[in-house]
């Protein structure tokens, strides 16, 4: 197991947070749909096929963009920490779609 799949692994569990914490569910939701795809991906639970295109950056895109707007709607600390966790786990992994990391 890679750094890289513990980050999508800490994706989907900081989405799971976010969809459980008061704030804002349907980004939530969003994310852990996202995360959730991602993972199933990653551990070939799913087979998806999509040509040139990587599908798991999308995804990635989508888990930042989700979970960076529940972050603003986040009022706990757990919420707000597991935005940021979301948050960080999908700009790492944009980097890394893009071979910066």
């Amino acid at each position: 197991m890679s750094l890289f799949d513990i980050l999508s692994v800490a994706a989907l569990a900081a989405s799971l947070v976010l969809l459980f914490d008061a704030g804002a569910r349907l980004p939530a939701f969003a994310a852990v749909l996202a995360a959730g795809l991602q993972a199933g991906i990653l551990f070939q639970f799913l087979q998806v096929r999509t040509g040139s295109f990587p599908l798991t950056l999308a995804l990635s895109f989508a888990v930042l963009a989700a979970a960076g707007f529940a972050w603003t709607r986040a009022q706990a600390k757990p919420g707000v920490t597991a935005a940021t966790a979301a948050v960080l786990a999908g700009v790492i992994q944009i980097l890394r779609g893009f071979k910066l990391v």
